[in-house]
Formats: structure tokens, C-alpha cells, sequence
């Protein structure tokens, strides 16, 4: 949305966007019931998913379309587009741009009509089915071992951020379903509504993980809102947890042996922190309590602070009486119309005493200073000086003998810095130290209130303090908002200072300058006219530093007001030629890396900040009328008559000698020429001596001026269109190009000087989109004026090998596609966009191999982009696209491998079915992938490993069925490792027989050594793991897995367990949905526990262990006796061998069980590695009575019980509850014996 207001050259703030989104949010529950149809009959015509114009649609009808219509007119709303929204999420699975704005729709569709949608169908979610808690809970169990303080990565503050909003969701829900005032929103059906028993369940699925993130490495506050709103639903299930952990840590703490001596003098953390806390306690408590205990109160803490004795009898009756009352109440809301509050309004004794004091102490001192400031009394520098921070408001005194006299008495200056501001800006309290407390508030009050039942029930001292922020706002916004002479007159005196001759002075001054200009509506166009005084050139007597002080005055600081940027035309029209115009200044030195530094911070804040202005404003007859009737008026009269004619075309002539003084840096003209690139709009037409003005500079001498020049040029050429064809750059522009046909002058003015070999990135440059723009805005509004002159000049650079020339040629040329779309219906047969016989050319002969590999690749990628733009309107061309490529797909050259394999996903990208469409014509990625599978016959009927031992050459003879094969097998996979990320869909079926293949290449070990073929199949398969599957997908990938886990290749079963661990974990919820799948992958990895590779075996193990953990599998008794039957198998006895025998590496069948039983039973230990389950205790038992069994049995037993040791340390004192007096005693005599490091 913004990038097309600035196509309209409109400048807007960053926040207008959100601030649009948010009116349309606001506005959206008052559309009119036909809104629905006549937003899908706009915006339904971009939903291409092929193309960018379906972000913009989503992202529509995610921000427009309503969906809080009452049932009665549910079918003038979501159902116009729900089946047919729904339809393409399920389709399109692959995770595109659009889907998160597509998924928020149907968020806030389901949060609107609770009740009136079945969604069982899609996403088990809400409603009598209880299928939500289901999913809920598979997710929880699945990941809460993430929480554990061990883990830690980037993925953390998401799962952070998921256990935070959920149970803010419910809370929301269930204070909409039961205490929320009716209204006119659709009421949740009672059918619908959450029972307590869901709140329990939810409550109880949710709570370990958060109990854990209390702990997490990246702080608690997630986990502290997380526990708040679960308390406020089941509190008797949150907080005994919370405070045994609690009690656990200040039992086993060890804080009073973490202070060091060296800071013995210091409080500790925990000493403030408490110190703190004690502080806003008591004053919570005596706020409430009543005036007998506040005065009893009172007297303790008198007595304390004049004894200064610690007294532990008095202390505690202090600390009882304050607490006795405080227990009555506590939680108890405070009654929001009878708070009970009483002001106290000074009376006039009151006021009369504080008059007194005032001209009793204040005002002797005032006289004394007034006669100091005139010259009638010197006064020394006395240290105890009567403060006169906090007065009423007074007039009169002179600062400038301060100024004159003793400018080096910075002490002085920044007492009368300090005062001028309170008494600016005082009003009973500072604006900086309201927003602070406002900000605490707001913070007490988030951590505190009671989100469930709402309705403002919070503590009493939380409304009293909202009460007293409420009276400072009204005294902060109503006093001192009007500007006053008395303003006027020190807020000058700040500008003076700022100004001083002292940065500390002038730093402090314009502080304080700033907070000032912020307070006092308008009181900037009171005040430019007084800064710009010191940047004008014909000033004398300015310094360096009163210059310098202007600009910063100017500048601004972070976030008050810039005087240079003022959303005011009458402020803009003094600052900015004032600031071009500075560098004649006597003052102004571009030595000083000071004063250069500051003219281009003003400069970008300019840029950045500035908004366009509005020039148009509709003005009632009315008021026109009035006008008229003011200016008849005699009193007061006009004396300023109307400049003559003459007199105006005089200053317009003394004007233009001013701007073409040479005097003048180019600095000063480059930032000139950018503030005029700010004033370029689309409803005033560009005067004639502007565009003069631009062309003249598009051969500057300095590039930084040419560069900014082309990037202007589109834009005045966007807003002129054909209204200056004869005045400018037809009348002179075509003449010289005409005239100098041999000469190059003008396009070197054109392409900033590039092809004159002028280079700022030498060999960095590339492709420049805006002096693109600028040519396609010459096309656009001239048609082809300039192709005759030009045509010669560009068939010479093309002919040009050098790179300037040739990225000079491809600029001018696309701007001249790109603009002559624009051209008349008369030039229609010269519209490129007929792209007929281009896409022929490139279809020649792509892959011809003249001028080496990068040139093939480069053919392909112009081929790509240009058919990735027809999108599905060129199926014929992609059809014969394929048919030539299919022969090429065995080439040796690593850049054309991957470039057909991005081809081959641009040809396929269109083989989706999406709802309520026909049919693609385009190619189909099933019919291709089976006769590739065909070619790769030979690969596949071979059960041992495969090698690549093809070298990156051309061969010229014959080369066999394996070779081939090799070639073939590293496009096709580059082509499934890019259509990864790009393809609306994820591996079909037929891709999916490719997985055996790449199972015995992909490597075990993780070594960046291997060659091409070993590292794109172990990406591949990485990549193809982390695919979303459909349900009837399963039982295939199940079939394959199965086939290649009886291979005789043990790097093939190796990758099968690895491949099985991701696909598994992204696929959680199909799969548990599918019970005859999980009992597949069951059998398949404990029979895989039993393989006769070592490697094979260990796998197996860890991936039982990780499938435990993320409870996919259960540990239950027939698994547990399956295992230690297998522990329990004999070993045949030793038999005496040769030395060196081979037979002895081989292990035997009884052997392999055994280890299998072992790595099992030290599975099941390793999946709770934060936790001791009841039949934990009993595995570690059986598993230490083969701590003697031979290799590899051993080293299991060893790296199970040093692993269990590692993960169960630091909390021991609450897992070794679970273990018995004798349990205890041999797991310590294993953790510790001497064979156990052995």
C-alpha cells in the first residue's frame, strides 16, 4: 500500500499504514450486508496464486472482509467464500507468502461464529467433538521437553511466545462466554460454550511446559503471563505447584554463600530487590488501612528514624499491625464508584502563608537579581543561594549581563538553563517523570488485574493511583498549553544560549529548547525566523559556533520537533532555502567535519521525515464571504500594497543570478536538488525552469548531484506526461540528438555518465533500476520519438563486449519494453509484449554449448524469467520446453544442472489442482517423474552402494546405462532440492520412489568432503523429510521405508531411521491420526534395534528414544518385556581362536539380540531425560547387571548411565525420591566405582 502511494509521489509516515489497517478493523463490524459480495466481485479477479497479485488479495480480504454478521445473514457472508478459501489452503500446502494472512482470516472467522461452522473437517478444532483437546495435548507432550531450561536456540521464542497467547485466548473466550455484558455481537451457543471440565483439561495439558519455561534461559515473563491467566482459571491446579518449586529453591538455596567479601560495604541484589518490594508493600497496605493503625504506624517509624536502634519486639508489633488489616481484604477489588476519596483544596489562610513565604524569602533575592541584570549591583558567587526552581511564573529579569559580562560562568548559565525550563514546563510535575509513572502504572496494573472477569476490578490503590495520574494529566494538558508573551520572551533566551560560545551552554540549552518547542502550539513560526538569522549569508558577526548552534537547533533532537521539517508551508518555504543558501555564509566552513556532518543529518531527517503537504483545502462560501467583508474593513487597515509586475519579474531575475552564483559548494546544490526531489507531486504540474533546472544537471560535475538528478527524473516525467512534449524535450532534446547523431553526449547525460567508464563499485556494479525507470518514463510519455535517433547508437554498444556498456544497453532497452505499453493504438504492431517470436528465438537452441557452460545457463535464465512471467498461458511452449530438455538432462556442467533444475520447477509450478478450476494443460510432474524413474532403472536394480565417478567434462563416446544414470540422478535432484522451496506442493507420489535411490547415496557421517552427488542426495532427503504428507501418502512412504530397511546396504538402513526421526516430527498429527502407521514405524524400529550393523543399531536406538520423548510412541508393559527378553538372551560360550581371525569381528545372532535389549531398555531411559517416571528405577536396575557383558554391550551400559547422570544432576535431591534405600545404593556404587571410568 505504501510503495503505491510513493509511486503517486506521496510521502506518508511509516505508522499510516497501520494506522488505515486499524480504522478498517474498527470499521468493520458496520459494513453493510452486501460488502461481502462486492469485495469478492473486486478482489476475486487477483487471485492468481501464480502470481504477486495473490498476496495482494489475501491480504484484502484478510483486513476487509467481515465476519461478525449475525446467523440470519451468514449467506451474504463467510459462506460466499469459505468452501472456496478453504479448498485452496488445503491444495496449496507448501507454506506460501499468503498463507499466514489466509490462516488469520479463518482465526478470526472461527474467534466470531463459535458454534456456527463445522471445522472437524479441516482442522480438528473447538466445538461438542473435543477434538481440540486431543491435538492440544499430542502438541504439548510432544514438545515440552523444549521448555527445559538445557534447551536453548531460536526457535525458543516462538514456542515462548505460543505458550503466552493460548492461554490469553481462553481467558478472552471464557470472559466473553460468561461475563461479558451482551451486546450485539453474536452470542456463543450454549451447546458450544467450554465447560469447567475443558477449562480443567486445557489447564492440565499446558501446565508442565509452563512450569518449565519459569526457568528458561531467555527470562519468564512468557511464563509469569502464562501462569497469571492460568491461576485465574484453575488456581488450585497452578499455584501449589508454583510454590513447591518455590520452597524448593529458597530450601536448597545458596545465597548467603554467593556474596563476596569485597562488597561487603554494598547491598546485594536480593537485599535491594526486597528493599524494593517492601517499599511498595507498605504503602499499598497503609493506603487501606484504617487511621487508628496508620497512626500507630507512624509513630514506629518516627521512633525508629530519631532512635536509630534496631529493636526486634518493636519491629515486629510494627510489621503485625500493618499486615493485620491488610488480611481481610486481600484480593478484594475496590468499589469503582465509591472510592472514598478526599482532595483537599487549599483554603486562603493556606494560600496566604505560601504567599507569605514567597515574599518573605523569594522575592528580596528577585530584586537582588534584577538590579544585577540592569547593572546596578555585583553580586558574588555565594554557594547557598536560595533555589528558585519551583515560582510562579515572574517577568522582567535580564539574563543578557550574564551573556555580556561573564559568558564563562557556565555554572550561572546552567542554574538560568534549568530555571527558564521549570518555569516553562513545571506544572506541579514534569512531563518526563508523568510518563515514567504512567508507565509503571500500566505495568503494576497488566501484572495485577484480572483479565477473566474485567470490569476494572482492581485493588484500591490501583485506582487511587489511577485517579491521582488522571488529576496531573488534566493540570499537565490544561495549564501552560497557551503561548504567552512571557513564553515568548524565554524561549528566545533559550535560542540564545543554544547559540553561546560554550557546547556544554549550548548542549544543555538546546535541550531544553526542544522540550520547550514541544509544549507551546505554533510557537515554531515564531521562532524559525530568529534561527534562520544566523545562517544567512549577508549576516556578519556570526561564529562557527552560533552557526553551528542554529543548525542544531534546526536538527532537532531524536524525537521532538525538527524545525527544518515542520508540516507547515509557510515554515518550509523560510527553512529550506535558508539551509541551500547557508553555504554562502562567512560562518559555514566544510573543513570542520563537524558542520559537514550536521548539513547531512538535516538532510536525511528530511528525507525521511517528511510527509507531503496538502495544497487544496475546501473553504465554505461562508467563509468567503467573511473574507471579503474583513477585508473591506478599515479597522485595522492594509499599509502593504501589492508588488507591481515589474517589481516581481525583478526578483525573479535577482532570484536566478542568486542561484547561479558560483560561489555556492556543490554540497549545497546536492541538497538543494533533494529537497526539491520532496516537492515533486502529481496534482501541480512541474514549472518549466524546474525541469530545466534537472536536465541541466544531469551532467554535473559531481556524481552524488548526477545520481540524485536520474533518480528524480522518473518521477517529474511521471507527473508531466505529454503536457511539455513541445517546450523541453522534444524542442531541444530530440534537436541535439539529432544534430550530434555521431556523439554520445546526451545519453552519457541520460545513464549518469556510465558508459564514460565513471564507476562507483568498480566491478560491483550491476543492473540500475531507477535510470531503468527513468528511460521507460521517456518511452512512456514520447512513444518512440527517440528510437530512431537512438537505434544506432544502441546497435553499436550492443555489439560492445565491455560490462558498462553492455549493463548501459539493458537499461535503456528494458525501459523502452517496459514503457512502450503505453504506446498508441496506432504503433500497436510494434508492442513488444508480443512476445511470440522472442520466446521462439530463445526456444532455438538453448543449450547449443557455444561460448562454454555460463553461456547455456544464461540462455536458460532469460528463457526462465520470460516463461515464469507468462505463468499458465504458455503450456505449449513448456510442453516443448521439457521435450528438449529431457536429453539434456544427463549434462556434466554443475552451473547448467542447476539451472535446468530451476527451470524444470518454473515448468512444473502449474501441475496443482486447485478448487473449482480445470485440469492443468501444462506439463505434469507424474508423467515426467515415471519415465525418469524408467532411465534410472539401473540404478535402482543395483542393491550396493553407488559411487560417482563422473568427472565435470564432456565425454565423446559411448558411455554405459550407469553413467548416464549418475549424470541424470544429479539434475533430478537438483530439481527436487528447488522445487522445495518454490512448488505449491510437496514431494506426490511418484516422487516419493526417488527415496530407496537416495537412501544408498545420501552419507552417514557429516563431512562437507564428499563429493556433489553424496551432499545434494543427503540435502534432498533432508529437504523431502520436512515435507508436509497427505494421509493417503503415508502407507507409500511407510512401503518404502520398509523395502529399504531389508537392504543389504547398512548406509541405506542408517539413513532410513534418519530420514524416519524428521518426517515423523513434522507429520506428528497425521500420523497419530493413523494408528496402523504408528504401529508400522513401531515394528520398524525395534526390528531395525536387532540389525547386524552397529551403526544401524545405534540409530535405531536414539530414534526410539526420540519417539518415546515426543510421546509418538508410549513405553507400556509389552515393550518393556520384549526388551528385556532380549536382555535375557545367552551368549554362546568363548571358543579359542586364531590371533587375528576375522571371524572374531563378527558379531553373533545372540550377541546382536542381547545389545538390541540393552540399547532398548537405555532407549526408554534417555526419552525422560528431565524427570524420573515410576518404572525408570527398574530399567536402571536390570540394565546395571550387564555392566560386565562384552563389546558392545558394555560401552551401551556405560554411555546409558553416564548420560542419565548428566541429564538428572542438577535435580538429584527430587528425582532420587523415586528410588528405594537399595536402588539408591547400587545406582551411586555404578555412578562411582572405579569400572565406571574405567
Amino acid at each position: 500500500m505504501m510503495q503505491g502511494f510513493a509511486r503517486l509521489l506521496i510521502n506518508l509516515l511509516n505508522s499510516v499504514e497501520n494506522v488505515l489497517k486499524t480504522l478498517v478493523k474498527s470499521c468493520r463490524p458496520y459494513f453493510p450486508a452486501d460488502a461481502t459480495a462486492e469485495m469478492l466481485e473486486e478482489w476475486r479477479p487477483l487471485m492468481c496464486p501464480f502470481d504477486v497479485t495473490m498476496q495482494k488479495a489475501i491480504t484484502y480480504f484478510e483486513i476487509f472482509l467481515p465476519t461478525s454478521l449475525p446467523p440470519e445473514l451468514h449467506h451474504k457472508g463467510f459462506k460466499l467464500w469459505f468452501d472456496e478459501l478453504i479448498g485452496l489452503w488445503v491444495s496449496v500446502q507448501n507454506l506460501p507468502q499468503w498463507e499466514g494472512q489466509l490462516v488469520n482470516l479463518f482465526a478470526r472467522l472461527a474467534t466470531d461464529n463459535i458454534g456456527y461452522i463445522d471445522w472437524d473437517p479441516y482442522v480438528p478444532k473447538g466445538g461438542p467433538s473435543k477434538l481440540v483437546q486431543k491435538h492440544l495435548s499430542g502438541l504439548f507432550n510432544s514438545i515440552t521437553s523444549f521448555y527445559h531450561p538445557s534447551n536453548n536456540g531460536r526457535w525458543l521464542s516462538k514456542l515462548m511466545k505460543l505458550l503466552q497467547r493460548l492461554p490469553n485466548s481462553v481467558i478472552r473466550r471464557l470472559h466473553r462466554e460468561r461475563y461479558k455484558k451482551p451486546s450485539w455481537l453474536t452470542p456463543v451457543p450454549d451447546s458450544h460454550k467450554l465447560t469447567d471440565q475443558d477449562v480443567t483439561d486445557f489447564v492440565q495439558c499446558i501446565i508442565q511446559p509452563v512450569l518449565l519455561a519459569m526457568f528458561s534461559k531467555t527470562g519468564s515473563l512468557e511464563a509469569a503471563q502464562a501462569l497469571q491467566n492460568l491461576a485465574l482459571m484453575r488456581p488450585e491446579l497452578v499455584i501449589p505447584p508454583v510454590l513447591e518449586r518455590c520452597f524448593g529453591l529458597i530450601e536448597s538455596s545458596t545465597l548467603e554463600q554467593t556474596r563476596e567479601e569485597t562488597e561487603t560495604e554494598k547491598m546485594t541484589h536480593l537485599e535491594s530487590l526486597v528493599e524494593l518490594g517492601l517499599s511498595s508493600t507498605f504503602s499499598t497496605i497503609l493506603t487501606q488501612c484504617s487511621k487508628e493503625i496508620f497512626m500507630v504506624a507512624l509513630q514506629k517509624v518516627f521512633n525508629f528514624s530519631i532512635s536509630h536502634i534496631f529493636e526486634t519486639r518493636v519491629a515486629g508489633r510494627m510489621v503485625a499491625d500493618m499486615c493485620r488489616a491488610a488480611v481481610k481484604d486481600w484480593g478484594k477489588p475496590g468499589d469503582l464508584w465509591n472510592l472514598g476519596i478526599q482532595w483537599h483544596v487549599p483554603s486562603s489562610e493556606e494560600v496566604s502563608f505560601a504567599f507569605y513565604l514567597l515574599d518573605s524569602f523569594l522575592q528580596p533575592e528577585l530584586i537582588k537579581l534584577q538590579h544585577c541584570g540592569d547593572g546596578d549591583l555585583e553580586m558574588s558567587r555565594v554557594p547557598s543561594m536560595v533555589s528558585l526552581e519551583e515560582t510562579k511564573l515572574y517577568t522582567g529579569v535580564k539574563y543578557d549581563h550574564i551573556l555580556d559580562n561573564s559568558e564563562d560562568d557556565t555554572k550561572s548559565l546552567f542554574l538560568i538553563i534549568k530555571i527558564i525550563g521549570d518555569l516553562l514546563q513545571f506544572q506541579g510535575s514534569h512531563k518526563h517523570e508523568f510518563d515514567s509513572r504512567w508507565k509503571s502504572f500500566n505495568l503494576v496494573k497488566k501484572s495485577m488485574e484480572n483479565r477473566l472477569h474485567g470490569k476494572k476490578q482492581h485493588i484500591r490503590a490501583l485506582l487511587i493511583d489511577r485517579v491521582m495520574l488522571q488529576h496531573e494529566l488534566r493540570t499537565l494538558t490544561v495549564e501552560g498549553c497557551e503561548y504567552k508573551k512571557i513564553h515568548q520572551d524565554m524561549i528566545r533566551d533559550l535560542l540564545r544560549l543554544s547559540t553561546s560560545s560554550y557546547s556544554q551552554v549550548r548542549n544543555k540549552a538546546q535541550q531544553t529548547f526542544f522540550a520547550a518547542l514541544g509544549a507551546y502550539n505554533f510557537c515554531c513560526r515564531d521562532i524559525i525566523p530568529l534561527v534562520l538569522e544566523f545562517l544567512q549569508p549577508g549576516r556578519q558577526g556570526v561564529t562557527q559556533q552560533q552557526f553551528k548552534g542554529a543548525l542544531y537547533c534546526l536538527l532537532g533532537n531524536h524525537s521532538g520537533v525538527c524545525l527544518a521539517n515542520l508540516h507547515d508551508w509557510d515554515c518550509i518555504v523560510q527553512t529550506w532555502p535558508a539551509i541551500v543558501s547557508s553555504g554562502l555564509s562567512q560562518a559555514m566552513s566544510l573543513e570542520k567535519p563537524s558542520i559537514v556532518r550536521l548539513f547531512d543529518d538535516l538532510a536525511e531527517k528530511i528525507h525521511r521525515q517528511y510527509e507531503t503537504i496538502g495544497l487544496d483545502f475546501m473553504i465554505p462560501e461562508s467563509c468567503v464571504a467573511l473574507a471579503e467583508l474583513l477585508q473591506q474593513s478599515k479597522n485595522p487597515s492594509i499599509n502593504q500594497t501589492l508588488p507591481s509586475p515589474e517589481e516581481i519579474k525583478g526578483g525573479f531575475k535577482r532570484q536566478q543570478e542568486r542561484n547561479a552564483d558560483a560561489l555556492r559548494p556543490w554540497k549545497f546544490e546536492h541538497i538543494g536538488i533533494g529537497l526539491l526531489s520532496l516537492l515533486l507531486r502529481d496534482d501541480r504540474v512541474l514549472p518549466l525552469r524546474a525541469i530545466q533546472f534537472f536536465m541541466e544537471n544531469l551532467n554535473h560535475d559531481a556524481i552524488v548531484v548526477r545520481k540524485v538528478d536520474v533518480l528524480n527524473l522518473p518521477k517529474f516525467l511521471l507527473v508531466i506526461g505529454l503536457i511539455i512534449i513541445g517546450c523541453i524535450m522534444i524542442a531541444e532534446v530530440y534537436q541535439e540528438l539529432k544534430k550530434n547523431g555521431s556523439q554520445v553526449a546526451l545519453l552519457k547525460k541520460l545513464t549518469g555518465g556510465t558508459i564514460a567508464g565513471q564507476k562507483d563499485r568498480k566491478g560491483k556494479d550491476k543492473f540500475n533500476p531507477r535510470r531503468f525507470c527513468l528511460f521507460k518514463g521517456l518511452f512512456r510519455n514520447f512513444d518512440d520519438a527517440f528510437l530512431p535517433v537512438l537505434k544506432p547508437h544502441l546497435e553499436r554498444l550492443v555489439a560492445d563486449s565491455h560490462e558498462s556498456t553492455q549493463r548501459c544497453v539493458a537499461e535503456i532497452i528494458a525501459g523502452l519494453i517496459r514503457g512502450s505499453k503505453h504506446w498508441t493504438f496506432e504503433k500497436e504492431s510494434r508492442d513488444p509484449r508480443k512476445l511470440h517470436w522472442l520466446f521462439e528465438l530463445l526456444l532455438e537452441s538453448p543449450l547449443s554449448g557455444e561460448g562454454g557452460s555460463f553461456v547455456d545457463a544464461c540462455r536458460l535464465y532469460v528463457l526462465q524469467g520470460g516463461l515464469a512471467q507468462q505463468e499458465w498461458r504458455v503450456p505449449e511452449l513448456l510442453h516443448r520446453l521439457l521435450k528438449y530438455l529431457e536429453p539434456k538432462l544427463t549434462q556434466v556442467y554443475k552451473n547448467v544442472r542447476e539451472r535446468i533444475g530451476s527451470v524444470l520447477t518454473y515448468i512444473f509450478m502449474i501441475d496443482v489442482s486447485l478448487p473449482n478450476t480445470a485440469p492443468t494443460t501444462s506439463p505434469c510432474i507424474p508423467e515426467f517423474t515415471a519415465r525418469i524413474l524408467e532411465k534410472l532403472k539401473p540404478l535402482m536394480d543395483v542393491d550396493e552402494e553407488i559411487q560417482n565417478h563422473v568427472v565435470e567434462e564432456n565425454g565423446i563416446g559411448e558411455e554405459d546405462e550407469r553413467t548416464q544414470g549418475i549424470k541424470l540422478l544429479k539434475t533430478i535432484l537438483k530439481w527436487l532440492m528447488a522445487s522445495a522451496g518454490r512448488s505449491f506442493s510437496t514431494a506426490v507420489t511418484e516422487q516419493l520412489q526417488l527415496l530407496p535411490l537416495f537412501f544408498k547415496i545420501a552419507p552417514v557421517e557429516n563431512d562437507n568432503g564428499y563429493d556433489e552427488l553424496k551432499r545434494d542426495a543427503k540435502l534432498c532427503l533432508s529437504l523431502m523429510s520436512q515435507g508436509l504428507l497427505y494421509p493417503h501418502q503415508v502407507p507409500l512412504v511407510l512401503k518404502v521405508l520398509n523395502q529399504t530397511a531389508r537392504s543389504s546396504s547398512w548406509h541405506a538402513r542408517y539413513t532410513v531411521l534418519t530420514y524416519l526421526q524428521t518426517m515423523v516430527f513434522y507429520n506428528l498429527f497425521i500420523f497419530l491420526n493413523n494408528e496402523d502407521a504408528v504401529r508400522d514405524i513401531r515394528w520398524l524400529v525395534i526390528s531395525l534395534l536387532e540389525d547386524e550393523q552397529l551403526e544401524v543399531r545405534e540409530m535405531a536406538a536414539t530414534t526410539l528414544s526420540g519417539l518415546l520423548q515426543c510421546n509418538f510412541l508410549t513405553m507400556d508393559s509389552p515393550m518393556q518385556i520384549h526388551f528385556e527378553q532380549l536382555c535375557k538372551t545367552k551368549l554362546p560360550k568363548k571358543r579359542k581362536r586364531d590371533p587375528g581371525s576375522v571371524g572374531d569381528t563378527i558379531p553373533s545372532a545372540e550377541l546382536v539380540k542381547r545389545h538390541a535389549g540393552v540399547l532398548g531398555l537405555g532407549a526408554c531411559v534417555l526419552s525422560s531425560p528431565y524427570d524420573v517416571p515410576t518404572w525408570m528405577p527398574q530399567l536402571l536396575m536390570n540394565l546395571s547387571a550387564h555392566l560386565n557383558d562384552p563389546q558392545p554391550i558394555e560401552m551401551t551400559v556405560k554411555k546409558t548411565l553416564s548420560n542419565f547422570r548428566r541429564t538428572h544432576h542438577d535435580n538429584w535431591q527430587e528425582h532420587k525420591q523415586q528410588f528405594t534405600d537399595d536402588q539408591l545404593l547400587v545406582l551411586t556404587d555404578l555412578l562411582v566405582s572405579p569400572c565406571y571410568y574405567a
